[in-house]
């Protein structure tokens, strides 16, 4: 079967292995079994994250993340990266989110149950757009 390229564009929270908490993430995935988990691989341990939570894992991906408190600011995506999603896709018709603090708190409410204490939301939520094989 061959690949073919998949457009992106969502919005959400990027993170990486070194943001996460490993303890409450044990807590988080009970199925799954950790001692068995190499966390020096980013790939096996992306996979657990892929699909769970609202998140997706992204390698290779190639494109642009825009910080949505800045819409003019970059952010220099890593190889490998996870995006939690927001709980509203943002819609034409009616606003999801009230303001930028709005959406934030949707995110840390679902996400920083297993990111460090002092991960800093405000660097790291974004506008994802571009491309990705699969």
């Amino acid at each position: 079967m061959a690949s073919k390229e998949h457009v992106v564009l969502d919005y959400g929270v990027i993170f990486t292995k070194d943001d996460l908490d490993f303890e409450k993430v044990k807590t988080i995935f009970d199925n799954v079994d950790f001692a068995n988990i190499n966390f020096d691989n980013d790939f096996e341990l992306y996979t657990y994250f892929d699909g769970e939570e609202d998140c997706s894992h992204y390698s290779e991906f190639n494109g642009e993340a825009f910080l949505l408190n800045n819409q003019s600011e970059i952010v220099e995506l890593p190889q490998e990266f996870v995006l939690g999603f927001t709980s509203h896709f943002p819609c034409f018709f009616k606003a999801q989110y009230k303001d930028y603090d709005d959406l934030k708190q949707d995110l840390v409410n679902k996400f920083g149950k297993f990111l460090k204490d002092d991960f800093p939301w405000d660097s790291h939520i974004v506008n994802l757009i571009g491309t990705v094989w699969g």
